[in-house]
C-alpha cells in the first residue's frame, strides 16, 4: 500500500520544506497572471517568492463518473507505453419510433427480413489512428438476467453486463475509413450517401425475432419491450490501438435498421424501419484501465514524494495530490497573486496519446470529498457547470504548462488560518464539488473533459531534477508593516 505524504510526514521534512523558499526577492518581472493586483508601489515592498510542494500520485478513490445522454461514448482498446491498457465497451437500448404501432407495416402484409444493420455515429479517436491501425468489434444481446433497465445510466467502473446468446455480427473497419461516404439504400426511390458511420451487419434471424412479435404484447410500451429485448452490448476484440467516440443520441446516424420485404396490394416492396436510442433509455459505457509501464510503477513505490506525476484523463482515471506545507508557516501578509506552475516532460507515446486539454484543481479532505478553492473557482454560466478557465486557469498553454490562479485559498490559509488542506490534481469528465467555506449552496457538477478517457500527461513534480520545471507556487506579496 503506498504511503500518502499528507498523511503522515516525518517532522524532519516538515520542518524542511517550511522554510523552503528558494527564490525571495523583491519583484523586477512581470506576472502574467493577476497583474492587475500589483501595486504601483511594486519596486518598493512587492515580493516574488516561490514554494515548495510535496506531489504524488494515486488513482481517484471514488469516481462515480457516468455517462449521459449526448456524451460520446468511448469504444476500442489501446497499449499505452507509460500508462497500460484501456479498454471501452458500449451497452444501450432502442426502441421502435412509435409504440402501439407494428413497426413493420402491418402484420398481414407477411414481412420477410433481408438484413439488420446496427449503425453508429463516429465522433473521433484518441489514440494510434495511422494506416494500419482497424477498430474490431462484435455486437451481443444483453441477457435478459443483466438487469440492465434498472437504470437509465450507470458508472463507468461497472461489472460487464451479462449477454445472451453468441455473436450477432462483427466488423473491422480501418479508422481512415470513417470519413469515406457510402451509398446506402433504403426503399425503392430512396437512397442516400452518409460518412462518420460504423455499420455492422446483424444476423437477419435476429430480426426475424422482432417480426414475429405480437403487437398487442411486444410493442404496447416500453416496459413489454424491453422485457422481450433489454439491448446490445458493442465490444472491441483485440488490440485496436485507439479509441473510437461514438455519439448514442445522434439519431439520424445511430440506430438499429431493419430491411424488409412487404407484400402490398400483391406486390413486393421493399421497406426499412430504424428503432432508435432515446434519452430516456439505458445506456453504460464500460472503461477498464489495466494500469502498466512507469505509472504503475509509480502507483506502487513506497517513496513520501514522487519526482513526476502521472495524470490519466477521462474515468476511472488518477490523480496527483498536492501539499505546501510551508504555506502555513507563512507570516501574515497580502497576497497580490498566488500561480500554481505545472510543467508537462516528455514521455513515450505522447504523439498517440496527447495530453488533456485541461486539468482540475480542487481540494480534498480526509475522504477525498472534493470542494471548491474559495472563491478562486468561479462558473460562467448561472448553473455552475463550468469553471472560469480565464481567471482560475487549467488550460494547457503553447509553453506545455498548466497554471492555476489560488489567490484567495492562499490568502484564506494565511490570514483566516484556513485549513492547509491537500490539493488534488486531475482531468475527469466532471467532478462534483462541495462549496468551501461550508454554506447552504449546494454542490455543483464541473464539466472538464468532452470525451471519457481522452488525455493523459506527464508533469514534473516537486521534487523534479531540473528546477524550471519543477511543480512549484509563486506567490507575490507585499508585508504588512
Amino acid at each position: 500500500m503506498k504511503k500518502f505524504s499528507w498523511i503522515l510526514l516525518p517532522s524532519a521534512i516538515v520542518l524542511f520544506f517550511s522554510v523552503a523558499f528558494y527564490s525571495c526577492k523583491k519583484i523586477n518581472e512581470g506576472t502574467e497572471l493577476g497583474s492587475g493586483l500589483i501595486p504601483a508601489v511594486d519596486n518598493i515592498n512587492t515580493f516574488d517568492s516561490i514554494l515548495d510542494i510535496e506531489t504524488n500520485n494515486r488513482l481517484l478513490l471514488h469516481d462515480s463518473t457516468k455517462i449521459g445522454y449526448t456524451n460520446d461514448v468511448a469504444l476500442g482498446s489501446t497499449s499505452d507505453p507509460v500508462f497500460g491498457q484501456t479498454t471501452g465497451a458500449v451497452y444501450f437500448d432502442v426502441l421502435p419510433q412509435a409504440l402501439k404501432l407494428y413497426p413493420f407495416f402491418h402484420k398481414d402484409s407477411l414481412p420477410v427480413i433481408d438484413s439488420v444493420v446496427l449503425s453508429l455515429s463516429y465522433r473521433g479517436a484518441y489514440g494510434d489512428t495511422s494506416a494500419g491501425s482497424f477498430l474490431s468489434v462484435e455486437v451481443r444481446e444483453i441477457a435478459q438476467n443483466a438487469k440492465f433497465n434498472d437504470s437509465s445510466f450507470y458508472r463507468v467502473d461497472h461489472p460487464d453486463f451479462a449477454t445472451a446468446g453468441g455473436v450477432l455480427g462483427s466488423k473491422t473497419m480501418a479508422f481512415n475509413q470513417f470519413k469515406d461516404s457510402v451509398r446506402i439504400f433504403r426503399k425503392i426511390g430512396d437512397t442516400i450517401k452518409t460518412a462518420n458511420e460504423l455499420r455492422i451487419k446483424l444476423d437477419p434471424a435476429f430480426g426475424t425475432r422482432f417480426v414475429n412479435y405480437d403487437t398487442l404484447t411486444a410493442y404496447k410500451n416500453d416496459t413489454i419491450f424491453h422485457s422481450l429485448f433489454s439491448g446490445l452490448e458493442v465490444k472491441a476484440t483485440g488490440s485496436s490501438r485507439a479509441l473510437a467516440y461514438f455519439n448514442l443520441a445522434d439519431q439520424a446516424k445511430t440506430k438499429l435498421t431493419f430491411y424488409y420485404r412487404v407484400r402490398n396490394n400483391n406486390v413486393i416492396e421493399k421497406r426499412s424501419v430504424d428503432f432508435l436510442h432515446y434519452s430516456f433509455g439505458s445506456r453504460a459505457n464500460v472503461i477498464r484501465r489495466n494500469r502498466g509501464g512507469d505509472f504503475a510503477a509509480y502507483l506502487n513505490n513506497t517513496t513520501l514524494t514522487d519526482d513526476k506525476l502521472f495524470i490519466q484523463a477521462g474515468s476511472p482515471g488518477s490523480i496527483g495530490t498536492l501539499r505546501i506545507p510551508g504555506l502555513e508557516n507563512l507570516s501574515n501578509r497580502v497576497i497580490h497573486n498566488a500561480e500554481l506552475i505545472i510543467s508537462r516532460i516528455p514521455s513515450a507515446g505522447e504523439q498517440s496519446f496527447p495530453p488533456p486539454p485541461v486539468l482540475f484543481l480542487d481540494r480534498a479532505d480526509i475522504f477525498d470529498v472534493g470542494s471548491s478553492l474559495s472563491d478562486d473557482l468561479n462558473s460562467t454560466n448561472a448553473s455552475g457547470t463550468t469553471q472560469n478557465l480565464t481567471s482560475f486557469g487549467g488550460l494547457l498553454r503553447s509553453d506545455s504548462t498548466y497554471r492555476f490562479n489560488i489567490t484567495r485559498h492562499v490568502q484564506s490559509v494565511i490570514t483566516r488560518k484556513e485549513t492547509n488542506y491537500q490539493l488534488r490534481l486531475y482531468a475527469p469528465v466532471y467532478t462534483i464539488i462541495k462549496p468551501f467555506p461550508e454554506s447552504t449552496t449546494a454542490s455543483r457538477q464541473v464539466n472538464v473533459i468532452p470525451q471519457v478517457g481522452y488525455g493523459r500527461v506527464v508533469l514534473a513534480g516537486g521534487n523534479f531534477a531540473d528546477p524550471t520545471k519543477r511543480l512549484r507556487l509563486r506567490i507575490i506579496y507585499s508585508n504588512l508593516r
